[in-house]
């Protein structure tokens, strides 16, 4: 499109890779590696651990909680357009939310270890483009442009039948307990598909496994 979308003409490097025979019918379309003039990433990523038990309480095991927290602040990649430099700004689309956050709770004895992880996903938009044209055209809420907040949830357990052979292990997981699909985006929308699905909000649906661990 870079081709046609220039005001002044079609006498650009964008229209150069492109051949028409006399008829205007096209004969090639010479694609080329574009060297991006710069790509910026900055934020900000905490994390924390802290391990504990209740024993006082007289609460078996041991305990360890864990928090993961992204803070994107930018990122941006520049490149040369028409005309002058241009630059795009990704934060807040699909898959580049500004919050990100994982925390997990583990316990665990000799024989149990169970752990509950929880992830979270910032509101974002469809598409940065669509919201500039939303906003520009005055629409206050367009279908499927604005989506909230996501969380998802994950159970695993584990369990070694006797701790004198820690080579044998039961183990199951419940991936997303409870059964969110996530923001739906249809196909026709810059994230979605023809599942009404983005998959970077993981699994669709609720999943479970169930195994069996044997080392030799």
């Amino acid at each position: 499109m870079g081709c046609y979308s220039d005001p002044n003409g079609t006498n650009n490097v964008f229209c150069q890779t492109i051949t028409r025979d006399d008829s205007g019918q096209l004969v090639r379309i010479l694609n080329q590696e574009q060297n991006l003039n710069e790509t910026r990433a900055r934020g900000v990523d905490v994390a924390a651990s802290y391990r504990f038990d209740l024993e006082q309480w007289r609460v078996p095991g041991r305990f360890k909680a864990s928090l993961n927290y992204s803070r994107r602040l930018e990122l941006s990649t520049e490149y040369n357009g028409i005309s002058s430099v241009e630059t795009i700004d990704e934060v807040g689309a699909v898959g580049t939310a500004k919050n990100e956050a994982k925390f997990g709770l583990n316990w665990s004895d000799d024989n149990w270890s169970v752990r509950w992880s929880s992830r979270y996903v910032g509101s974002v938009v469809d598409s940065l483009e669509r919201e500039k044209q939303a906003i520009a055209m005055g629409w206050a809420d367009p279908l499927y442009l604005y989506l909230d907040d996501y969380w998802r949830h994950d159970l695993s357990v584990s369990f070694t039948p006797d701790r004198r052979n820690p080579k044998l292990k039961v183990f199951g997981t419940v991936r997303n307990i409870f059964n969110d699909y996530g923001p739906f985006l249809p196909d026709g929308t810059d994230s979605g598909n023809q599942y009404n699905y983005n998959s970077t909000y993981g699994v669709v649906g609720r999943a479970f496994t169930l195994g069996l661990q044997v080392e030799f």
